[in-house]
C-alpha cells in the first residue's frame, strides 16, 4: 500500500516512517522540516519538502 506521512522527518513521524516500510509499505514524506531534519527520514521513503499551511 502506499501512504503518506505528512511530518514524516521529526520524532513520531519518522519512527512511523520506518514501521510502515518494515511492514512492506511503499511511504511518501512531506515535511517543512522546521522541527525535522531530513537525516531522520528511511533511504526508502520518497521526501518532499513543503509546507502544507500555504
Amino acid at each position: 500500500m502506499k501512504v503518506l506521512v505528512i511530518g514524516g522527518a521529526g520524532y513520531i513521524g519518522s519512527h512511523a516512517v520506518y514501521e510502515l516500510i518494515r511492514a512492506g509499505h511503499e511511504v511518501v514524506v512531506i515535511d517543512n522540516l522546521s522541527t525535522g531534519l531530513k537525516d531522520f527520514v528511511h533511504p526508502k521513503a520518497k521526501f518532499y519538502w513543503g509546507d502544507i499551511r500555504r
